[in-house]
Formats: C-alpha cells, structure tokens, sequence
C-alpha cells in the first residue's frame, strides 16, 4: 500500500524569485530559500563517502562561480534546479524541515503527551522489551514507562538485566565512582552522604541538576523489598508543570526561565571506602549557573531542574526586588510538582524497573518503613547517546537515503519520521 503524504509535505508550485527559490506547500504556506544557500547544500551522492558519509568536497569551501539559475522543475516532489552547466535535486520533504518558521502543527513537542487524568504509565514485560525496542519511542512521548519480570534477587543479576535493557539504547552513563550502577541501600545511619541513602521521604526533584546537561534517562530498579511494605515513588510532569506556570503565572515563568540558579555538588570522598581504592580518584565538586526551566529555540519547555539540597543560590548582582520575586516563583513551581494534574504514584514491587526523562519529571519518595529493607538499583543514560538512538529511530521512520539524512537536526528527522498520513 502506497503511503501518502500530509498536505504540509506535498509541493503545489515552485518558481524563482530574484536570488530566491520560493516553494508554495498544499497547506497554503510559502517558503523561500537563497540560491546560494541551495548550491552549498547539495546532496547528491558524489558528495559523500559511501561508509563514513563525509563530505569528499564540502561545499561550504568551495569556490562556485556565480551562474544565473535556467529555471526550477518539479519531478514527483523532488525540485530540479537547472544552472547553466549543471542540475540539482532536492527532495521536497527535506526542503520544507529546513524552513525554521514552520508551523506549529508540525512542532514535534506536540508529539510528547501531556498527562491529562486518563493518562496511565505504560508498562511491560522484560521479554517484549527486548524483542521490540518500539517502547523507546513511546518513553519519548510520555516520560515514563516500567518494565516488569525482572529477577531473580541478586545483585549481579539485576546489574545484568538492567544493563540489557539500556543496550537497548545505548551505553551507560559513566560516574564518578566505581561503578555506574548505584545501589541503594537506605538506612538513617548514611545522612553524612545523601538524604536519597536514608528511609526519609524524598521530596520532588530531578537528578544532578548540577551538571550540564544532567543525565537524560534514568533507570530506577528495585531488586529487594522484605520485612516490612514497600515505600511510594512520585512522579510528576515537569514539562506540564512548567506549562501551567506559564498559562496562569507568565512573570514568574519569565523570572524561572531568565535567571540562573548556583547549582553544586560536593562529595571530597566516595561513597565505599570499604573497596580499599585511591578515594581521590572518585572524589567530586562540581558547580554550574543554569535556570530551574530552561528552554529550547521556541520556548518550550526542554530541561527542568528542582533539587533544592543542590542549590547555593543566585549571582550576588541580583538585585532584592529580583531575589523576593524569584524566591516567589520558585515556591509556586516547587508546590505545583506535588498537584494532583500532574502526578503519578508508583510501587515499585521486586523486579520493578521504571525508565523515565530525568529532564522532564521531577519525582519524590514517601518514607521507608523502619521495618523495610529495600534494595534499589539506579543507573542513567546520558542525552547525546539519548539523541543518538532517537535519531537513528527516526531516520528509519523517515525512509529517506542517507545523503538526506546526515545533517538533519533531530527536530527535523522527527518531522520527516511523521511526514505520513
């Protein structure tokens, strides 16, 4: 069955206007692209190693001569540019993901799912999820999803189980510690090292606000609940959250998203002594300026931070009006994480695994009972190996060659990957 092409993709006329190539789609909108900037973006198949898809002559250094353009063809959507001694094609999808001021119903945010009240976390068995990686896309769309069936309890067995499912998608994060798998053993004893090492509650918060960017998947395992009832994991929509603030309170959005917070962290010694290796060599102290929202190029919503034991606060240079509006802001979007709109709650039963966009959703604990032993397992994955696989997921989605592949933003191949009917 031959697919169809949404009436944004599908070009009604094509001409040529001054130094301009102007491009009018069936939806009614109109895109101008440069001539010169056409001729330094060829992708015909001369132009690139047949592996590596590098540029064998990048067109940016060469020298074109100047020709006027003999006229513009339309070939089944692909546009044919005539020069004087020579003709390029370029494909028609691949012109309109470049045109920046697109409208927003091709915006791939729209992708992502809000939680509205009917919105269930997804779930599955560990078997579907390594037979059909589909679940990454859908953990794109909602932030969250659990994987179930995995066991038995013991420690080197859940390392294994958890480091299959995120080959998956990629490598993990590397920390600064021996391991990059974390295990959690709460105890009131261990306060001198992190409060999540306790069986306090947890209140909201996304995960090492203090780097940049933070790591973007995590991957939160519990291997061991005995003795006593398992604790409650939140987890809350920060994209919507923030979204919300926006609709109802637009300054303090404005305040969350234009001033930057001191975010650090500092661990002089690791966590394991008991390991008998050089504690300098994981030792840390790491410290950033960055917003609690920050935002993409069309003020969206892209990396939300809420940790407040990481933040040491704001530049001396904000002034006290700022700094009483600011700390205004911050209660509000801080309360709002715990509203009912925007939360899920969670029992993470043995053999649990819940992956979930640690940009995204800040998420909270209640209180370990003290009769509870609970053993959890945390591990990341960082954004650029995020990127990568989503990337890739969209390229074969996009059914395009190579040549109209590389150089695409992800946005872009998202827009491609969803350019059917």
């Amino acid at each position: 069955m031959q697919r169809k092409l949404k009436e944004q993709y599908l070009i009604r006329d094509c001409s040529i206007d001054g130094d301009s190539l102007v491009v009018a789609w069936q939806d009614e909108a109109r895109s101008r692209f440069p001539l010169e900037w056409l001729r330094r973006s060829v992708r015909t198949e001369q132009c690139f190693a047949p592996d590596s898809l590098e540029y064998v002559d990048n067109p940016l250094l060469a020298e074109v001569a100047s020709q006027p353009v003999r006229g513009v063809e339309l070939r089944d959507q692909t546009l044919v540019l005539r020069w004087r001694d020579e003709a390029e094609a370029f494909d028609g999808a691949w012109l309109r993901v470049q045109d920046e001021r697109l409208p927003a119903e091709l915006d791939p945010r729209r992708i992502q799912r809000s939680w509205d009240e009917a919105f269930e976390i997804p779930s599955l068995q560990l078997e579907e999820a390594l037979e059909d990686p589909s679940w990454i896309s859908g953990l794109h769309r909602d932030g969250i999803l659990v994987i179930r069936g995995i066991g038995p309890d013991d420690q080197r067995a859940a390392e294994l189980a958890l480091e299959r499912v995120a080959a998956e998608i990629g490598v993990l994060h590397r920390r600064i510690h021996p391991t990059d798998i974390n295990v959690l053993i709460p105890a009131p004893k261990n306060i001198g090292l992190d409060k999540a090492y306790t069986g306090g509650d947890l209140e909201y918060h996304t995960d090492a606000p203090y780097y940049d960017p933070p790591p973007k998947i995590a991957l939160l395992f519990c291997q061991t609940i005995e003795g006593g009832p398992p604790p409650i994991n939140y987890f809350s929509d920060g994209y919507a959250v923030a979204r919300a603030l926006e609709q109802h309170h637009p300054e303090e959005y404005e305040l969350l998203t234009d001033t930057k917070v001191n975010f650090a962290r500092r661990r002089p010694r690791s966590h394991h002594e008991e390991l008998g290796q050089s504690q300098t060599r994981y030792a840390l102290d790491t410290q950033i300026f960055a917003p609690f929202i920050s935002t993409d190029e069309r003020n969206n919503p892209s990396v939300i931070r809420i940790h407040t034991r990481s933040v040491t606060g704001l530049a001396a240079s904000t002034s006290g009006d700022r700094l009483r509006a600011f700390s205004g802001a911050y209660r509000r979007f801080n309360s709002m994480f715990g509203s009912d709109p925007f939360v899920r709650e969670l029992v993470l039963e043995p053999g649990t695994l819940v992956l979930f966009d640690n940009h995204r959703l800040g998420h909270a604990r209640s209180a370990i009972d003290p009769a509870t032993r609970r053993v959890a397992n945390l591990c990341y994955i960082d954004e650029y190996v995020w990127n990568s696989r989503l990337r890739l997921i969209f390229a074969e989605k996009a059914d395009l060659p190579e040549r109209w592949l590389k150089g695409c933003s992800t946005r872009a191949l998202q827009q491609l990957a969803n350019r059917w009917e």
